[in-house]
């Protein structure tokens, strides 16, 4: 299956907007200051910490190959697919940003749904929340089927807030036809974790497939390889 490449507009328009806003900014400051020396000095070290600070927190992405990411995300499709286990699965990649604080989706779920990829760009989470902030926490892989009849939201709801810490306001932008969950998480040198491989499905019974589960097994290596952050 061919990968869905990104907009390579969009991608250029990401790492050129912080120095773009920062020449801007240099020139309205300009306008409306004097043009004292002293001004010049203040002007171009509080803009320059400004770019430097929007550089990092609006690529925080860029530290990871995403594009070779989501492409091998697809080829495991594909392998997938040729033994009929893909039916009724999607998954993504979780990685830590902020120290451990907080989890970020870096790619969208394959396969992707581009009306939920469009609604949900980036997506942050907390990791004392869901199967996946508990897979980071304990640095094991766990599986989750939930009991609930379909259509019935407030059910799903309840069992997101009571049982895995979201907030209301959380579980409802949950996608809440999801009946199974799986985290595997990606463990690098010296037992750091590196990202959390994540899947769900519609299906309650989906992950008690050992053959699937066999097949995440030997894939989990070769995310490894690509979770290292670029320097």
């Amino acid at each position: 299956m061919k990968l869905p490449r990104k907009n390579k507009i969009k991608r250029w328009i990401r790492l050129v907007s912080p120095l773009a806003l920062t020449v801007v900014g240099v020139f309205l400051s300009l306008s409306i200051m004097p043009a004292d020396l002293d001004s010049y000095f203040f002007i171009g070290a509080s803009w320059g910490l400004i770019w430097c600070l929007l550089t990092i927190f609006a690529n925080l992405e860029e530290k990871y190959d995403i594009t070779t990411i989501e492409r091998i995300l697809w080829d495991f499709w594909d392998e997938l697919k040729k033994e009929n286990l893909e039916k009724d699965l999607r998954y993504t990649v979780w990685v830590p940003i902020r120290w451990g604080r907080e989890l970020l989706k870096i790619t969208d779920y394959t396969p992707s749904d581009k009306k939920e990829a469009k609604k949900k760009k980036k997506q942050v989470l907390n990791p004392a929340k869901g199967i996946i902030g508990k897979c980071y926490r304990t640095r094991e892989s766990w599986s989750e089927t939930i009991l609930v009849p379909p259509g019935d939201k407030e059910k799903f709801m309840q069992i997101m807030i009571e049982e895995w810490g979201f907030t209301e306001e959380e579980a409802e932008k949950l996608k809440d036809d999801r009946r199974a969950y799986l985290a595997f998480p990606v463990i690098g040198a010296n037992y750091q974790i590196l990202g959390v491989f994540y899947c769900d499905s519609p299906k309650g019974d989906k992950f008690i497939d050992d053959k699937l589960i066999s097949k995440i097994n030997d894939f989990i290596p070769t995310l490894r390889g690509y979770l290292y952050p670029k320097d």
